[in-house]
């Protein structure tokens, strides 16, 4: 067993086991030892006391290694130190409580779990360790100097979203974290350049911050902007663009596909009483409704997609699916309108609001409520022209601006799964002009960051600003603002993609320690770490 636990430069004695703890005597094999200070060899015994550190367990049985540490006398008189300790082989630390291999594993654990956990963990494998002492062992862990780095990746993370951010340091030759930095201004960013002026290519988003120190610090070094946050800001402006005009995409889709029908209602003379509805009479859309699922059941249409099209509950789709004939709906009237007659044909002969004929009314006396008053009146002859037009059909659903957004990237529509939205897709590019351009650029322009053909990027940029839309104007002149970079993103093949995804990284590690760890304990785990 000692041959298996043994440490350089120290003897063991006998093994015995108190209380399932392994405790085992040892000594340093040292017959003399250096002094710290003048380094001149002594002999001299001075006294001798009892050290106790904590090993590697065995067997799942903790380990005591109980080591006699001597000290002795400094032979030189001209010393300041009269009386020294010796330090007894590499593996034991001054004022250390347990061995190097020890401490060693322990950090590695650590950086790879919160201090909460690794207490638990170390617990489990007879390391007793408290999350204080987790803190404290991370803490102390020093962080190696940088090496000549050629290719940076610069990004912005947040500290504590919305109110303190920091900037992530990426070698994108090896993959691997570089450094954090305090703030995303570019004042932590400059000193740390003012450090490497090495670099040759640094990769980062489109922040102006970071353009503007990089190009001060590193004036001959190339700068390619993200691609992948290239195509964010130009989908965002697309985002932008639709809701803006999705008020008149949705009257574009739905213009022609309302038939209408003329009727000639009687209007009511005067003196004669309003004609009610009749008790359990549907009115024309619940009818039509009604006989739309019937045949969409009917030509195999399942509930969620007779649902959608009609933009109706599923469960309104189950009750019509369960019964052949409409059901009757029972309707009371409760209050006689005959007496209000003059005031209602008044108000709606002067285009008056629901909200005001009913304050008249209420001033008249009327009981009822104003739900029940435009129940019975929102679809009545008085309110119309003589002529009346119904809708026989139903309002086609629009998508809505984000899923717009999203598909307009899609070169192929047949891709997308869901049927009614491709079919509604199909429908909205057909009735669009203005839709059909944004897509042919958006298309163009993966394309073009796909590609290595930078001289496609001016004729895109034209087309895109004869478009005529200024936000699309707007995109196009951030770019033309940071063109060298632009045209870097297409002709290299250089990406902030590792740098997002240690950014994704340094998130799960925030997360971890619940948003509470400090700066420095954070920058060490992201650092050092080789699995979190």
């Amino acid at each position: 067993m000692v041959s298996l636990i043994s440490l350089p430069g120290i003897s063991f004695g006998v093994v015995c086991v108190i209380d399932g703890i392994i405790t085992i005597p040892a000594r340093s094999k040292q017959k003399s030892v250096q002094c710290p200070c003048c380094n001149i060899m002594s002999k001299r015994v001075h006294s001798s006391y009892t050290r106790i550190l904590r090993d590697l367990p065995i067997s799942t049985h903790c380990v005591s290694v109980h080591l006699t540490v001597r000290k002795f006398f400094c032979k030189n008189t001209e010393c300041e130190k009269k009386i020294f300790t010796e330090q007894p082989g590499n593996e034991i630390k001054a004022y250390s409580r347990m061995t190097k291999r020890t401490r060693d594993m322990l950090q590695n654990i650590l950086l790879e779990v919160s201090a909460r956990k690794g207490s638990y963990i170390a617990n489990l494998i007879s390391l007793p360790i408290s999350p204080s002492t987790a803190l404290r062992m991370i803490d102390s862990l020093p962080i190696p100097p940088t090496e000549k780095v050629t290719v940076l990746g610069v990004d912005d993370w947040a500290y504590r979203k919305g109110l303190t951010y920091g900037t992530v340091l990426v070698n994108m030759e090896t993959g691997e974290v570089i450094d954090l930095l305090i703030g995303r201004d570019g004042v932590s960013l400059k000193g740390w350049l003012a450090k490497h002026p090495e670099i040759e290519i640094v990769t980062r988003d489109r922040a102006s911050a970071y353009s503007s120190t990089v190009s001060s610090m590193l004036p001959n070094a190339i700068q390619v902007a993200d691609k992948f946050h290239l195509l964010k800001n130009f989908s965002d402006c697309v985002y932008s663009v639709i809701r803006i005009e999705y008020r008149n995409l949705a009257i574009s889709m739905n213009e022609k596909s309302l038939q209408t029908e003329p009727l000639h209602p009687e209007i009511p003379k005067e003196n004669e009483k309003v004609p009610l509805n009749a008790k359990g009479e549907r009115n024309e859309y619940i009818k039509y409704r009604f006989e739309k699922v019937k045949a969409m059941l009917k030509d195999g249409a399942g509930l969620k997609t007779v649902a959608r099209s009609l933009q109706i509950s599923r469960n309104a789709v189950r009750r019509y699916a369960k019964v052949d004939v409409l059901p009757i709906k029972s309707i009371y009237h409760k209050y006689d309108y005959n007496e209000y007659l003059e005031i209602i044909s008044i108000g709606f002969s002067e285009g008056k609001s629901f909200p005001k004929i009913y304050a008249r009314m209420k001033e008249a006396g009327f009981k009822g409520s104003h739900s029940a008053f435009y129940c019975q009146f929102k679809d009545h002859p008085m309110r119309t022209t003589p002529t009346v037009y119904k809708a026989i059909n139903i309002k086609l659903r629009l998508l809505s601006p984000r899923k717009i957004s999203r598909y307009l990237a899609f070169k192929d529509l047949s891709k997308i799964k869901d049927e009614t939205d491709r079919e509604l897709m199909e429908k909205l590019l057909s009735k669009s002009s203005t839709l059909k351009k944004i897509r042919e650029q958006v298309l163009t322009f993966k394309e073009l960051l796909l590609g290595n053909n930078v001289t496609l990027l001016k004729e895109w940029m034209d087309r895109t600003l004869s478009i005529g839309i200024s936000q699309l104007q707007s995109f196009v002149r951030g770019l033309m603002g940071d063109i060298e970079a632009v045209k870097n993103a297409v002709e290299t093949n250089w990406s902030n993609g590792q740098v997002e995804g240690q950014v994704n990284r340094l998130k799960s590690i925030k997360r971890q320690m619940y948003g509470r760890a400090s700066f420095e304990l954070l920058r060490r785990k992201v650092i050092l770490s080789k699995v979190g």
